[in-house]
């Protein structure tokens, strides 16, 4: 890529992503060309006879983060890398089923992990969800490399995602305290039961360590069950 077209974008960051069926992740250092962080809080409103305004009752708040970037490659072994890692987010976007040759089932949803240093992270550590949309593109002006068996590589991919964030803890208020950051639920990674999503890795009040059994955490703390209720 010329240097003109590099000096072009402001300052160079990383995104890591990693697949959690698979446990396989990728890094690109990008540039940053556009990013929003969404928040939706969701209302159930039921109208009442006589009343000018309805009823209204809280279900939850949804979190959605897009983020477009141009990746850049300055030799042709970059290229190379980029394109395979580019790949591997395509494949990403697919679950893990039961069996390899006939298909019975979907093991574990296509869940992800995305880091953008301070700006998608909570406390330092990655964001858990999944895609809603992933787009990737190569910037024809740039040229590509070319290797001796005629493959092209891009010196440059445009790439959008749009990332659904997953709350692995509760989120809100309790008597004028914020929560998240404390949190009633002190594991950062979430365990998967069908198609709900519970952080069950805390201590119990005697502060012992969880206890697996049968693939899941035995210790399950009181408040994770509360909260979770009205899904199940």
């Amino acid at each position: 890529m010329p240097a003109s077209q590099i000096s072009s974008y402001t300052q160079q960051f990383k995104i890591q992503i990693s697949h959690t069926p698979s446990r396989k992740s990728v890094e690109f250092g990008m540039f940053l060309t556009s990013f929003n962080d969404s928040y939706k809080p969701n209302f159930k409103s039921t109208q009442v006879y006589g009343r000018m305004d309805p009823i209204v009752n809280f279900q939850n708040t949804s979190r959605v983060i897009t983020i477009a970037f141009v990746v850049p490659a300055e030799s042709e072994e970059v290229a190379r890398n980029n394109l395979r890692d580019l790949s591997d987010l395509a494949k990403f976007q697919y679950p893990e089923y039961t069996k390899a040759d006939r298909v019975s089932g979907i093991q574990n949803s296509p869940i992800c992990t995305m880091k953008v240093h301070n700006l998608v992270s909570e406390g330092g550590e990655p964001l858990y969800g999944y895609f809603s949309g992933f787009d990737f593109s190569p910037v024809n002006e740039s040229g590509y490399f070319i290797d001796d068996d005629n493959f092209l590589f891009p010196k440059e991919y445009k790439v959008s995602l749009t990332f659904n964030v997953l709350h692995t803890k509760p989120v809100g208020w309790l008597n004028n305290t914020w929560l998240n950051n404390q949190g009633i639920l002190s594991s950062t990674r979430p365990k998967q039961i069908g198609s709900l999503l519970l952080t069950i890795e805390a201590p119990d009040a005697a502060g012992a360590a969880p206890v697996e059994q049968d693939g899941v955490d035995s210790v399950v703390v009181q408040a994770a069950q509360d909260i979770m209720s009205d899904v199940v």
